[in-house]
């Protein structure tokens, strides 16, 4: 009987040891799992608070920022770490855009010997690397993928400069059914072409700027007009029907600066064009109403802009008196317009939101060597807190956030 009460006595004794065990250990990989998120980017937004008995959404990113550094993509962690290089066999890679479930990002290049860039897609850890335009006559550029992820759009011409573009296409994210939804016309003396088609959020529209310029090197008369008009922003559906123009006029000679931006609701576009009075910066409704200067007391050059995630403000950057680029952030409706990095000497350029919103990346570099020695940067959004993340690299994007359904405690996500 004795022994019988030591042996449960040192039983019981040895399994408490290996509940606590097992509590340490789970403490302290909770703590080792905050501390790989310094900036907080895989932390679930308030779209998933909820009772986790039933069915809920959530919104999560999977942290990564994807960058180009000596003409490769490469991807890192949200705080710098882990830099990995996914493309290392192509020339001159450019044009990275994640697809909105964070699984894939498309990018612009061309294989060695090849005369004109193609679309490729790429797995996120750099697997399963796709041509999906195999064009051996036509330039493409500027995909840009449907809200699904299932689709993309882009750009294609024969001008191999890639400075013309006279067709929109659409194909699926594997590259078959490639379909050609809009084609420009050209008259003898103004070319006409595209620019930058961008889906909205929810998918019904595609957003795109229609330029026409004067042929180089021929003198058109002054009754010389394009038969397909000045340049403009339209829409159109994602079959090509629908089409329809929602801004003014811009200049016959000049191109956008700026690429249609959809809000993130998909009520506004943001955009800008070159006329005869200079530089302007717009934004109106998804329904062509209410057309207006975005920012009217801005007369310096705007280099590049990015909505904030919830649609209430926007980053840009701009030159300032000196000449050098500083980032910028304003209310959407232009307001309450504030300089973040306020340099000398410095270009800041390219801003990119985090998916919560909470901080900006960038691209920054001296003047005169911008273009040769560039580093990413992070902020806070209101400018507090820069740190570098990357060296000899630009043209940061954050990987973007993505619906996760809640299953009675499992966790799927959408596609």
């Amino acid at each position: 009987m004795a022994m019988t009460r030591r042996t449960t006595l040192v039983l019981t004794v040895g399994l408490a040891v290996v509940l606590l065990w097992l509590l340490a250990g789970c403490r302290d990989a909770d703590q080792q799992h905050t501390a790989e998120d310094p900036i907080g980017e895989l932390r679930a937004s308030s779209a998933g608070n909820g009772s986790s008995g039933g069915d809920q959404d959530t919104e999560i990113s999977n942290g990564k920022i994807a960058f180009i550094r000596h003409h490769d993509i490469y991807v890192m962690n949200s705080d710098g770490t882990g830099q990995t290089n996914l493309t290392s066999t192509k020339v001159g890679e450019g044009g990275h855009v994640w697809s909105p479930n964070g699984k894939k990002i498309a990018f612009v290049a061309k294989s060695a010997g090849e005369r004109s860039p193609d679309i490729y897609v790429i797995n996120a850890d750099g697997t399963g690397e796709t041509n999906l335009t195999k064009t051996k006559a036509s330039t493409e550029a500027a995909p840009s993928w449907s809200p699904d992820s299932k689709k993309i759009t882009y750009l294609r011409g024969s001008d191999p400069s890639g400075e013309l573009f006279t067709d929109i296409y659409v194909m699926n994210s594997d590259g078959s059914s490639q379909t050609r939804l809009i084609k420009a016309r050209d008259t003898k003396y103004f070319e006409a072409g595209f620019e930058s088609p961008e889906w909205s959020p929810d998918g019904q529209k595609i957003a795109f700027v229609r330029t026409t310029r004067m042929v180089p090197d021929k003198s058109a008369p002054s009754s010389a007009v394009p038969a397909t008009g000045p340049s403009s922003l339209y829409v159109m559906k994602p079959d090509g029907t629908g089409l329809r123009k929602l801004s003014k006029e811009i200049s016959y000679a000049q191109s956008p600066l700026w690429s249609p931006v959809w809000s993130p609701d998909g009520k506004k576009i943001a955009f800008s064009g070159a006329g005869e009075k200079g530089e302007k910066n717009y934004i109106v409704n998804s329904g062509g109403t209410e057309l207006r200067e975005l920012l009217p007391n801005v007369r310096d050059h705007i280099s590049s802009y990015s909505w904030s995630p919830n649609g209430e403000k926007i980053a840009f950057a701009a030159a300032h008196y000196r000449g050098e680029l500083d980032v910028y952030v304003t209310d959407a409706d232009g307001t309450g317009r504030s300089n973040l990095t306020s340099t000398k000497t410095i270009i800041e350029d390219e801003p990119s939101w985090s998916p919560d919103g909470k901080h900006i990346a960038f691209t920054r570099g001296e003047v005169g060597d911008f273009y040769f020695d560039q580093d990413i940067y992070v902020m806070n959004a209101d400018g507090s807190r820069l740190t570098r993340l990357a060296n000899k690299a630009s043209s940061p994007a954050f990987a973007p956030q993505y619906k996760v359904e809640r299953l009675r405690g499992a966790k799927r996500a959408r596609t």
